[in-house]
């Protein structure tokens, strides 16, 4: 009975601690083909995928040694509770046998202080050489190159665009002398609520032919959008991807005084299309642009008349 009893208290007064199961977890590598000449650039894409509220370590490229990593791209996207994150790579293998590698990545659970690790699966990297092992003769390697003759003309044009640029210096910082002695004052940068106006105006005028140039569309609308909030509200989120800044508690606030915004027609357009329920048409995409307008108007400062020209 007493047994029972001091379970029971344990139970009441030391709750479990919550973290995220390892199963929830995930990473894997996609490549067109596992087999890759040896120094040729190929394509290599880590996909990432956990909860909400679990925060990742930054991508180490040390993970997938010995191959060497160039030019990383990133991209994430949120879909019912879920991150996951693409990352794109260009890379080379420079190695004369096969090459294995396991994708990995650790994090943490908000409020947890246990770091997890997840495994991917093993991918082999057949390696070919790339030089035809069957061509005859010896390897050829190139000899020094001839030094290039000199050239008059080359020497003259090269001393003419020198002068050309050095007139242009002296012309400018003469001009700057000469207006901040007369107390000219440069005219201040356009307001927040001008530059989103002119970038909807730009955004409007294009025209998307493929399913990349319908991606850039949508990508610099939610951009201009955030950029707007962040300038016109002050507000800012610089770990927040912009569907995230855009959804988050302090954009909520920020716009408070404006419960019917026509933010929430413009998100949900911009989601219909980013999680694929919905097909992207010309029609869709003025219905952004005029949802994205509607709240910029709405928004804008007291007293300021802007005009969107379509």
């Amino acid at each position: 009975m007493k047994f029972a009893f001091l379970s029971l208290f344990l139970a009441i007064w030391c709750p479990p601690s919550w973290s995220t199961p390892e199963a929830d977890l995930s990473v894997r590598l996609e490549v067109e083909s596992t087999t890759v000449e040896f120094g040729k650039a190929f394509t290599i894409t880590v996909i990432r995928s956990f909860p909400e509220g679990f925060s990742p370590d930054e991508f180490l490229e040390e993970s997938l040694f010995p191959l060497l990593l160039q030019s990383g791209s990133l991209t994430r996207g949120r879909n019912e509770g879920r991150i996951e994150e693409t990352l794109e790579f260009q890379c080379y293998a420079f190695s004369l046998e096969d090459i294995s590698v396991v994708p990995r990545f650790r994090g943490k659970t908000a409020g947890s202080a246990d770091e997890l690790e997840v495994f991917g699966d093993e991918v082999v990297f057949k390696i070919t050489p790339s030089v035809d092992p069957t061509a005859p003769g010896a390897f050829e390697l190139p000899s020094d190159l001839l030094p290039a003759p000199f050239s008059w003309g080359q020497a003259i044009g090269l001393s003419t665009v020198g002068l050309l640029v050095l007139a242009i210096v002296i012309i400018g910082l003469w001009r700057l002398r000469e207006s901040k002695k007369r107390g000219e004052v440069e005219p201040p940068p356009p307001d927040p609520h001008h530059r989103a106006i002119t970038r909807l105006a730009t955004l409007g005028a294009s025209d998307p032919e493929t399913i990349e140039d319908v991606g850039v569309f949508y990508l610099e609308a939610t951009s201009l959008v955030r950029d707007y909030i962040e300038d016109r509200f002050l507000v800012s989120g610089p770990q927040m991807t912009t569907e995230e800044f855009l959804h988050s508690e302090e954009v909520d606030q920020a716009l408070a005084a404006w419960k019917e915004s026509m933010l929430s027609e413009f998100l949900t357009l911009c989601d219909r299309v980013k999680f694929g329920r919905h097909p992207s048409a010309p029609s869709d995409r003025r219905s952004l642009l005029e949802a994205a307008e509607a709240f910029l108007m709405e928004t804008k400062p007291p007293g300021e008349e802007e005009n969107l020209q379509a």
